[in-house]
């Protein structure tokens, strides 16, 4: 993961030696990335815990856009993202009438309690907005008084600290602040964003990792600011959620002042709200694939071998719960071995949506794919033997360098086999479908008589469109139907 521009560049000397990621001594196997995460976690640097306190020399002596940094521990381990494997198996011909390509659809909170400084506002109710909005705290005026406050409790003597004549013999128009009196603003910002619970975990006992700041300018008296916090990174890692909060500072005038930068894990999941409709578990997969009437033999064949991977990952459509499928989606393909018997698949359950139209569904479905390429695709390319392009016959979507055939379900589809109480996607790998040979087009005939025999007729969507991803929502679309996801030039 690159490092954040706003964190200080480490030292030769305090940057430890990075630890290949370990694979055991065995080869990883040639179409999927070998086992490790999927990106890579920073080294952290020894120091001291001690911020920096320079504020009390003259202005020619500091150079804008100093950092004063609290250190976190050392020893942190780094993971290296390895690049994708070359796939052996060539992708069979578009002009193929039996292409693997066209498969059978499976129909197989309030914020924390926060002292309030009797001298500033009560800070506003957040406005409801995506996970990744951005949190607004003041505008909050600083006095010499407070400034003086926060100097005496962290014991700096400084006099810049606290009278105003001491201040301009080094440059300054007023009493200047200590530069980490940011936190006080900083930490009301973070704790915002942090009650939003990031990746489904609980903030209020995290540990803070590291924490920086970069000045600008001193705070100093007179000043009336405001914070603005922002979510720029969540992930799973280090057995819990780890999220990087950035909050810009500015003065009234809206110039900047401070930045602060923080990483912050926790490990302690978000008890779960209880809701009308719980969360589809896994023996609710079991009856609805188990139906006379769901047609999908391969389905029927994994439940039996109890090879179907289920998580819950939250609301379909958004950061948060794509970043969940993609951790889940790769710790199956770990232990994922495509054969001609294998018939492993994965599903994603998602919480109801506000309506169960065909048309919001797709909209969301595609929304959530998009979210899990923006983040796969910084790290992982699109396997070669694949199109990136959803126009064409060879697109399948990409995890991890995997290509995966996507089904979408949920309750208002129109036909049976794909009406699940809930918004579902069932990720199933091409690389199973092409290990499976001929096999593969034996249970596709199979399954589209039962189809035709249960419910009348072929999916018309599978006998209409070559191109997959008209076929992963399930509702019917018009060949000149635009696919909402990046093209090939930009989906790399």
């Amino acid at each position: 993961m690159p490092t954040n521009p706003t964190q200080p560049a480490q030292t030769p000397a305090q940057t430890p030696a990075q630890t290949p990621a370990q694979t055991g001594g065995k080869p990883a196997p040639p179409d999927r990335l070998p086992d490790c995460l999927p990106d890579r976690l920073p080294n952290h640097p020894p120091g001291s815990d001690r911020t920096d306190s320079g504020w009390g020399r003259a202005p020619s002596d500091r150079t804008p856009g100093t950092t004063a940094q609290a250190h976190p521990p050392a020893g942190c381990p780094a993971h290296r993202a390895l690049p994708a494997a070359t796939p052996t198996d060539a992708h069979p011909s578009p002009e193929d009438p039996e292409d693997p390509e066209d498969p059978e659809d499976p129909e197989d909170p309030q914020d924390p309690q926060d002292p309030q400084d009797p001298q500033e506002p009560q800070d506003p109710e957040e406005p409801a907005g995506s996970d990744d909005a951005p949190a607004l705290i003041g505008p909050v005026t600083v006095t010499t008084d407070r400034i003086a406050e926060f100097a005496d409790a962290i014991g700096d003597p400084n006099p810049a600290y606290r009278s105003a004549a001491a201040a301009r013999e080094l440059g300054h128009p007023e009493v200047i602040a200590p530069p980490t009196f940011a936190v006080r603003l900083a930490a009301r910002a973070e704790a915002r964003i942090l009650a939003r619970h990031p990746l489904g975990y609980d903030y209020s006992a995290a540990v803070h990792l590291s924490q920086a700041y970069r000045h600008v300018r001193p705070i100093r008296h007179g000043d009336v600011l405001t914070a603005r916090a922002r979510l720029t990174n969540a992930r799973e890692a280090m057995g819990g959620g780890l999220v990087t909060v950035e909050v810009h500072i500015e003065d009234a005038a809206g110039q900047p002042v401070t930045t602060s930068t923080a990483r912050i894990l926790s490990t302690h999941p978000r008890p779960a709200e209880p809701s009308r409709l719980a969360a589809p578990s896994h023996p609710d997969l079991a009856a609805f694939i188990a139906r006379d009437d769901f047609v999908c033999l391969g389905a029927k064949s994994a439940l039996k071998r109890n090879t179907i991977t289920h998580h819950h990952c939250g609301t379909l459509g958004t950061t948060e719960s794509a970043t969940r499928t993609l951790t889940a989606l790769s710790t199956f393909l770990r232990s994922f071995e495509p054969s001609d018997r294998s018939y492993s698949s994965f599903v994603a359950t998602f919480e109801q949506l506000p309506d169960t139209s065909e048309q919001l569904f797709e909209d969301t479905l595609w929304r959530h794919l998009r979210a899990m390429h923006a983040q796969d695709g910084r790290h992982h390319p699109w396997p070669e033997d694949y199109s990136a392009d959803p126009t064409s016959p060879r697109f399948a979507f990409s995890v991890e360098s995997h290509p995966f055939f996507v089904i979408g379900l949920h309750p208002g589809f129109s036909r049976p086999s794909r009406r699940f109480r809930a918004p579902a996607l069932v990720f199933n790998s091409h690389r199973q479908f092409n290990a499976m040979g001929r096999t593969f087009y034996t249970m596709r005939r199979k399954i589209r008589a039962r189809d035709e025999a249960l419910h009348g007729s072929v999916n018309p969507s599978l006998t209409t469109h070559r191109p997959e991803s008209h076929h992963y929502s399930g509702r019917q679309t018009p060949t000149t139907w635009p696919c909402p996801f990046p093209t090939a030039s930009t989906a790399t």
